[in-house]
């Protein structure tokens, strides 16, 4: 029996595609598993897996979900928004307000009047604090989408037309107006009404924690570089877990270099592993999709396009060829011009109010997200028919 045998029997489906070092990852894995006990009441066994590795000077992290983990959590979520939702109201308002501390606390990671080792306690606590703006919108976000469209979805006219007031601006004088309109043509009730609004505001909530999160990182990079060369780890301290680093602290002659590929999971606390054979590791706890399967995901935007398909992960000065398929794991700003120029949309991540969905809409691209395993089946160059009519992708 191999090592990670526990990990295999667990059914893991969906690629959230984050990039986080080891380092990031286990204080807010530790700190969010903490926050669900308190304050849900949940257990989870192993909700996460994070693989780390050392690509061309970056760390990148491909972030899984265990897919009866999160029905289990999006269910015990839902059913205590399902009747207040004031409740989400202020989720949203704590985890904006944590987002902002993030970087307000980062900047003290500068202050030589703090020891080394106090600022290293500063930056644990910094994130530690921040981890349910790091995770828990996910959630979130599917129990609002399953609040608000479960009686929509057999309806397409009306589901469209939900999804488009979604993406619209709630600021705009023409806001109310909009809201009569659709009240009197769908009959959505007061409460569904403010759940419309809570899932406008949970996106831009959203886009301040990733905001918030890039600029507290690049502000911490000082520090991680004096930590590096003090611990002796250099580049290698983003890639250690914070127990050893500060054993490291302690004892600097006494520090191990750690290999570069980790994996990051939950077993009764959180644990991280370093292996040589990381990849074999991957294959046994996420094993590839087959090719010959039909790719599933959920309609984002409506619409049919025929083209082939242009597989970009991450975002460095590429093109695409107008018709053809952007294909990625998850959208971000930086995209904007490849949107304009594809012929469609295909994303392993996502939920209705993500980046990729909420920009297919402005630019009537046709989009399929949530597919969980769409770039490790397809490549560049295939020739595919996607159909966000239906949500389905297929190689012709």
């Amino acid at each position: 029996m191999n090592k990670y045998h526990f990990l295999t029997e667990q059914k893991w489906s969906e690629n959230l595609g984050r990039k986080a070092p080891p380092l990031r990852s286990c204080l807010c894995f530790a700190a969010y598993y903490q926050w669900l006990r308190e304050k849900y009441n949940f257990r989870a066994s192993n909700l996460f897996i994070t693989f780390s590795r050392f690509e061309s000077g970056n760390t990148n992290s491909d972030t899984i979900v265990n897919a009866k983990e999160k029905a289990r959590l999006v269910k015990i979520i839902t059913r205590s928004i399902k009747g207040d939702p004031n409740k989400i109201n202020k989720d949203l308002n704590y985890l904006k307000k944590v987002s902002l501390d993030l970087v307000k606390t980062s900047k003290q990671l500068a202050f030589k009047k703090f020891t080394l080792k106090q600022r290293f306690d500063i930056f644990c606590l910094s994130w530690e604090k921040f981890s349910p703006a790091y995770y828990n919108p996910i959630f979130l976000q599917a129990a609002l989408e399953k609040i608000i469209l479960a009686k929509y979805k057999n309806r397409p006219e009306i589901y469209a037309a939900v999804l488009n007031f979604i993406s619209s601006g709630f600021k705009s004088e023409a806001f109310k107006l909009k809201v009569k309109r659709h009240n009197q043509k769908y009959k959505f009730s007061k409460k569904e009404l403010t759940y419309l609004k809570l899932l406008k505001k949970l996106a831009r909530v959203r886009d301040i924690r990733q905001h918030c999160r890039d600029i507290a990182w690049v502000k911490s990079q000082t520090f991680l570089a004096e930590l590096g060369r003090q611990t002796l780890l250099g580049k290698d301290v983003i890639r250690t877990a914070p127990k050893q680093i500060f054993d490291a602290l302690e004892r600097p002659k006494a520090h191990k270099q750690f290999p570069r590929d980790s994996l990051i999971y939950n077993l009764n606390g959180v644990r991280i592993d370093y292996s040589s054979d990381f990849s074999k590791i991957k294959k046994l706890i996420w094993p590839p999709k087959s090719s010959t399967r039909l790719i599933k995901g959920q309609p984002a935007y409506a619409g049919v396009a025929v083209g082939k398909i242009r597989r970009i992960m991450y975002y460095d000065k590429k093109f695409i060829v107008p018709g053809e398929i952007l294909l990625t794991k998850m959208t971000t700003p930086a995209f904007v011009p490849l949107l304009k120029n594809c012929a469609g949309i295909i994303t392993d991540a996502g939920g209705l109010t993500c980046h990729a969905a909420i920009l297919a809409r402005e630019f009537k691209k046709p989009c399929i997200i949530g597919t969980n395993h769409a770039t490790s089946t397809l490549k560049t160059g295939d020739m595919v028919e996607l159909n966000a009519n239906t949500g389905i992708v297929k190689k012709i």
